[in-house]
């Protein structure tokens, strides 16, 4: 079993190489093959070295279709990353994007309103606050609030963390103070 399981694992190049191998063995003519001392072979067992043939190629082929699929996987989640870099900041985004951002904050909760008044009252983008907090981690969910680290401060009785106000949430807070009412 061990000596199908090291043949599963050859890389490309080498299934690629007797794939060649075997298929120069099956399809060169006669007299080719005669002087190379290789007529023999393709008389005698020219069932097996078309199994070999198929079994190389398609061994090769599974090596290339997972070398792509892993290719296409990293290449989606670059994308899916710079696409929520680019929601989380609406000066990249579209307006479309920056609209729904914007009715999102008229959408406001009491308890978001008091929490985002803080960051508009004290004039900072920044402040510490409880780590487990349920609205906190709501409007980080949403891109409102972000925390660019995850250190924890201890030295309160609750956990607490730095967080984030968005720049243009800042400032539409800012020219609109009646959506924090």
């Amino acid at each position: 079993m061990d000596g199908i399981a090291d043949l599963l694992k050859l890389p490309a190049r080498i299934s690629a190489a007797i794939a060649a191998a075997a298929a120069l063995i099956l399809f060169l003519p006669q007299d080719w093959l005669t002087p190379l001392g290789l007529d023999s072979l393709a008389k005698d067992h020219r069932g097996w070295v078309g199994v070999v043939f198929l079994l190389a190629v398609l061994l090769f082929l599974a090596e290339i279709s997972v070398a792509a699929w892993q290719k296409i996987q990293a290449w989606r989640a670059e994308k899916k990353a710079d696409d929520a870099a680019d929601v989380s900041a609406p000066e990249k985004s579209t307006e479309k994007q920056e609209r729904a951002f914007h009715a999102r904050l008229s959408r406001l909760t009491g308890d978001e309103k008091e929490l985002l008044r803080m960051y508009v009252e004290s004039d900072v983008r920044s402040l510490t606050l409880p780590f487990r907090n349920g609205t906190v981690m709501g409007l980080v969910g949403q891109s409102i609030l972000m925390r660019p680290n995850q250190f924890l401060n201890f030295e309160t009785r609750e956990p607490s963390a730095e967080t984030l106000i968005q720049p243009w949430a800042l400032e539409h807070l800012k020219k609109h103070p009646e959506l924090l009412e």
